[in-house]
C-alpha cells in the first residue's frame, strides 16, 4: 500500500474530481461513458437521469485541467444490481448494508494508467467513508485486465464470472473489495493536496 499512497503524492496536480449533483454534470458523465465503453455498455441520458434520481446513487466526475476524462458512479447493492443468488451467499449476505455497488468506471485511453485508477478509487473512497460503506462490489471486465487489476491493487475477490454478462459478448467477473485496502490519506495530508489541486486550477 506504500505505493499506492506515493501514487497519490506524485499524481499530477491537474487531477481532481468533482460529484455529481447537477443535470449538465449527468450529461457530462454520458459524454465520457460515450468515449469511453464501446456503444452496448453506455447509458443513455435519459437512464443516467433516472440513476442519479436514487437517494443512495453517487458519481465522480474525474477531470484533468477542465476536460471531463472519466467517470465512477454506483449505488446501493440491491437486487437491481447483483443477482439474488449472490447476495443470499455467504460472502455478501452480512455485508448489504454497508457494500456500495459501483456501476461504472472508466477513464480515457490518453490518461488511462494505474496510478490514474488509484486516484479515482481513492476519492470515491473517502466519500463512502463518509456513508460508513466498508466494502465495493462491481462486475469487472475481464478483456483488458480490469478486474486482473483489481484483485492486484486492492485485494479484490473474484465471487463469480460471467462468459457473457448482460450479452455484452464478453466476460465479466463480479469483485468484492474490501476499503481497507483502498487506504485514504489522513485528514492533513488530504487537505493539503486538495488545496494544491484547488491553487493549480487557479493558477491555470
Amino acid at each position: 500500500m506504500d505505493t499506492y499512497l506515493s501514487n497519490l503524492n506524485r499524481l499530477n496536480l491537474a487531477f481532481y474530481c468533482e460529484v455529481v449533483s447537477t443535470p449538465e454534470q449527468v450529461r457530462i458523465v454520458a459524454e465520457v461513458e460515450k468515449a469511453v465503453f464501446p456503444q452496448d455498455m453506455q447509458d443513455s441520458p435519459s437512464a443516467l437521469h433516472d440513476f442519479f434520481l436514487s437517494e443512495y446513487a453517487h458519481g465522480l466526475i474525474l477531470r484533468y485541467g477542465r476536460k471531463a476524462v472519466g467517470v465512477l458512479k454506483g449505488d446501493h447493492l440491491s437486487e437491481e444490481n447483483t443477482c439474488s443468488e449472490l447476495l443470499q451467499g455467504d460472502a455478501l449476505l452480512d455485508k448489504i448494508d454497508i457494500t456500495f455497488y459501483m456501476d461504472s468506471v472508466g477513464v480515457m485511453q490518453d490518461v488511462r494508467s494505474p496510478q490514474v485508477l488509484d486516484f479515482l478509487m481513492h476519492e470515491m473512497a473517502v466519500d463512502l467513508h463518509r456513508f460508513d460503506y466498508q466494502f465495493v462490489t462491481a462486475h469487472a471486465r475481464v478483456k483488458g485486465g480490469l478486474s486482473r487489476l483489481y484483485q492486484r491493487r486492492y485485494g479484490a475477490k473474484v465471487l463469480t464470472t460471467y462468459d457473457n454478462w448482460c450479452d455484452f459478448g464478453e466476460p465479466f467477473d463480479y469483485i468484492l473489495v474490501d476499503l481497507k485496502n483502498v487506504p485514504i490519506q489522513g485528514l492533513i495530508r488530504r487537505s493539503i493536496y486538495r488545496l494544491a489541486r484547488r491553487l493549480y486550477r487557479l493558477s491555470e
